[in-house]
This record gives C-alpha cells, sequence and structure tokens, in this order.
C-alpha cells in the first residue's frame, strides 16, 4: 500500500504543478500610436512650448494569476523603432528620437492598485545634425506605486536638470 502511495504521489504531483501553471494566463494587444501633444516635461523644462510626436506600434501583455487578477504588466516596442519627434511650434525646430529597446513594467498589488512600475532601456536619445546627442535618457527608473522614484540607474535628462543643449537647439540658438 504504501509503494502504491509513492507512486500515486510521484505522478499526481507533477500533475498538480502542471495544472497550477496553465491555470495563469496572459493576454498580448499590439497599439499603434500617431499622436502629437503638448509635452510638459520639456515645455517646464525649457521655459517655452514642445509638442511631442509619437509613432510607432507597442505591445502590451497582461499576466493574470489562477483567479484572473492581473498581476503584471509588460509594454515594449514591436515590429521596428518607436519614434519620438520633439518640436518647438514658434519656430518648427525639430529633434527626433528612435527607441527599439524601452521596456515598461508594471507590477500590481492584489486590490488592482499599482505596486510599482519600471522603465528600462533606451527612453529617449534626442540628437541634432552638428550637435549629437542633446537629450538622453536610458538605463532604469522605478517607481513605487504612489510614483515616488525608489530607484535609477543610468543618465535620466530631465530627472538630472541636464537640458541645456535641448533646450537651446530647439530655441534656435
Amino acid at each position: 500500500m504504501r509503494k502504491l502511495a509513492l507512486i500515486l504521489s510521484i505522478i499526481a504531483i507533477p500533475l498538480i504543478i502542471v495544472a497550477t501553471a496553465t491555470a495563469n494566463t496572459q493576454t498580448s494587444t499590439l497599439v499603434t500610436v500617431h499622436d502629437t501633444h503638448p509635452w510638459a516635461p520639456a515645455t517646464n523644462a525649457c521655459g517655452f512650448p514642445i509638442n511631442l510626436s509619437e509613432d510607432g506600434t507597442f505591445e502590451v501583455t497582461d499576466y493574470f494569476d489562477n483567479s484572473g487578477t492581473l498581476v503584471r504588466e509588460i509594454i515594449h516596442n514591436h515590429g521596428g523603432p518607436f519614434t519620438l519627434t520633439a518640436t518647438n511650434p514658434a519656430n518648427n525646430r525639430s529633434t527626433t528620437s528612435q527607441s527599439e529597446t524601452l521596456v515598461e513594467i508594471t507590477n500590481f498589488n492584489p486590490d488592482g492598485s499599482i505596486a510599482s512600475v519600471e522603465d528600462n532601456g533606451l527612453i529617449s536619445n534626442f540628437t541634432a545634425p552638428g550637435h549629437g546627442t542633446i537629450l538622453h535618457g536610458t538605463g532604469r527608473l522605478v517607481f513605487d506605486g504612489d510614483g515616488n522614484l525608489i530607484f535609477e540607474a543610468g543618465p535620466h535628462a530631465f530627472r538630472d536638470q541636464n537640458t541645456e543643449a535641448f533646450c537651446n537647439y530647439m530655441a534656435g540658438h
């Protein structure tokens, strides 16, 4: 009888693990964006209006636990670069950044509230002819559920207040 119980447990435990693992689900959605809007961080840094155009496709993958509760969402570029174009509407001066590596991860608490948000990879790298990189953000940023920065690695122009070259270029200097 002990031998039968041992054999059954050896068979049953992997089946329980497989059943648990397959109960978790994920869904993926492709989102294409072609939008232009005021860019508050750049406008605040430069002291004059800057618009941001976003163009590209990204994939949103949602991960659910066994009870169907959303636990994580991962967003990343899909099918090519995601292009950002900053424009000064007063003089039409613009600069572009392309990102193929940005990954945003949102972790959720059991009640559905946000536990943390992470931005990883190349966030932006705006360049201008004859100037090189004028605004750069790359690395990792982690925010808690209230939006407070809890970890930072890498340069992040707006957070580091390193926007002089960008603002001067956008102003036409």
